[in-house]
């Protein structure tokens, strides 16, 4: 079909891309403040996080067959309302279970933007011009999350917690507006069977049988989850470990985020000549180079700014040239079911990120030793099955 050359289009597809991260990053300057609200624990206030993150990827399972067979854009406006659903519970919670429930709710909701816009990718562009695609719209959205920190520890100075669920609330709104407006249909394939729980279950062992798709998925989430592991615990390492004032922390958040630009950038670039298993790699091995700095300088007590931020910028990089790829690879290996292998991909890699954000909250010791320690081992974990699986691929 042909390809939209609107650049409202590519401004919403680039929002939806980071409908997630947003929904993450907006308000995690406000997990401190909210446990001391509702006079919780800091492992509670990191589930606020995780659970957002295991309805995000239970959503993607349905979400994604769901756009198989009915088409992408009313599927992806029926999960922007249910996350409208979910903001108006964050914003009136008066306990911390209300909370939970409402961020569950927002995960459902939200699951359907960045798997059926990158469904839509695979819609309209194929193999290494879909990797380009998929590596620019990530380093322009990662611009939005980098904001959104800054945005979300602004509102602090003036107002509560409940801000930030407001401006989610906000977002959503123009999201719903912008898709509604500007997203075309680009499901040509539509129709077929009706996603059942068996026709799901048969899509997921289909997907898992194909080993290259394994792969992709495991490198790509380790090093994912590694990010998770410091985007999880970071208010409280930049509140309670290095001691610096709230709204510092929208800017250190925004310092990393660069890295994951600069990655998704250097990405694009690279993959057309490289291709995507070879810059995945380079992503791989930047990831253990950074995540073993990270280790030394906590196991060092080196608590300072330039210790912590500098490892996990680099880690951010790696995940830069990593993730993206290993999305666009797995999704090209199933072009006539791309939305459900998306939600697969999605719902692996976002509940791996899920419980590592539960593992850090369980760990946390008040040091920055746990998170680094985690992407340590994740980093290390993709480099492994690296080796022992897509390598083959450039080396055959």
């Amino acid at each position: 079909m042909p390809r939209p050359s609107n650049w409202l289009f590519n401004v919403i597809l680039t929002c939806l891309v980071a409908f997630g991260a947003v929904s993450t990053d907006l308000y995690l300057a406000t997990i401190p403040q909210i446990v001391e609200a509702f006079n919780s624990t800091p492992a509670m206030g990191q589930l606020t996080l995780s659970i957002y993150m295991f309805g995000f990827a239970f959503g993607q399972l349905a979400m994604g067959p769901l756009s198989d067979w009915r088409g992408r854009k009313p599927i992806l406006l029926l999960g922007l309302y249910i996350y409208l659903v979910g903001s108006f519970a964050c914003l009136f919670a008066v306990s911390m279970p209300m909370l939970l429930l409402g961020r569950l709710i927002q995960g459902l909701g939200a699951s359907a933007a960045p798997a059926l816009a990158r469904a839509i990718v695979a819609d309209l562009y194929e193999g290494r011009e879909a990797a380009k695609v998929l590596s620019y719209l990530t380093s322009a959205m990662a611009l939005i999350p980098a904001i959104a920190p800054v945005i979300g520890s602004t509102l602090l100075l003036w107002f509560d917690w409940r801000s930030n669920f407001a401006a989610l609330l906000l977002f959503c709104v123009l999201v719903i507006i912008g898709t509604s407006l500007f997203i075309p249909e680009t499901n040509q394939q539509r129709g077929g069977d009706k996603p059942t729980l068996r026709l799901v279950t048969h899509r997921f062992k289909q997907f898992l049988s194909d080993q290259t798709f394994v792969a992709y998925v495991v490198c790509s989430s380790a090093v994912f989850g590694g990010m998770f592991a410091y985007i999880s615990s970071t208010s409280f390492i930049i509140v309670d470990v290095l001691k610096l004032p709230v709204h510092y922390f929208g800017y250190t958040f925004m310092f990393v985020v660069i890295g994951y630009i600069v990655g998704a950038v250097v990405s694009g670039r690279l993959v057309q000549k490289k291709g995507i298993v070879s810059v995945m790699g380079m992503g791989i091995y930047l990831s253990v180079i950074a995540s073993t700095l990270g280790v030394l300088s906590a196991l060092l007590h080196y608590n300072t700014l330039a210790s912590v931020l500098l490892p996990v910028f680099l880690y951010f990089m790696a995940a830069g040239l990593t993730v993206a790829n290993g999305q666009a690879g797995a999704f090209g290996l199933f072009r006539s079911s791309a939305g459900g292998a998306a939600s697969v991909f999605g719902f692996l890699q976002i509940s791996f990120a899920a419980l590592t954000g539960v593992l850090v909250g369980q760990l946390y010791d008040h040091t920055t030793l746990p998170t680094m320690l985690i992407m340590f081992t994740l980093s290390i974990s993709s480099l492994l099955f690296y080796r022992m699986s897509l390598y083959k691929k450039i080396t055959a």
